[in-house]
């Protein structure tokens, strides 16, 4: 929890424990694959997912939420033309310990287009970093 960025598709978590971000980076993405996936621990996210396209396109899109296996949300995304880049975002709680996936495929063509997703999040369930060292301070004499 130092807020150092450690790379595309992480889950990362500010200092003080209560948002969380993921990147997936731009990706080709031609028939289902993988966008982005994270596991939180012990805490539940509450999240808002924003999906782009990277480039125009007449082809259709399907994106599916994925968690633990289970598709619990899918939207066909007719043509990449409008609007760009922003195709749509999603509020939604991803539950502790659950692998969330975003899965995108090309449902028009094999051929491949640029996409990426950002993932926002409020952290809930977890203990603050700033009470956590709070603890620790308080019980020094058990370190000695």
């Amino acid at each position: 929890m130092s807020g150092t960025f450690e790379g595309l598709g992480t889950l990362q978590f500010t200092p003080d424990n209560k948002n969380a971000y993921a990147y997936s980076g731009v990706k080709s993405i031609g028939p289902e694959e993988i966008l982005l996936e994270i596991q939180p621990n012990s805490e539940y996210l509450i999240c808002e997912i924003n999906i782009g396209a990277g480039s125009r396109t007449d082809n259709d899109y399907k994106a599916r939420f994925v968690l633990d296996d289970i598709v619990v949300f899918e939207k066909y995304l007719n043509n990449t033309y409008d609007p760009l880049p922003t195709i749509f975002n999603l509020d939604f709680i991803i539950p502790p310990f659950a692998n969330f996936k975003l899965k995108i495929g090309n449902q028009s063509t094999v051929t491949a287009f640029n996409w990426s997703a950002i993932l926002t999040a409020k952290v809930k369930g977890a203990i603050e970093q700033q009470n956590l060292e709070a603890i620790t301070n308080a019980n020094d004499w058990a370190a000695q």
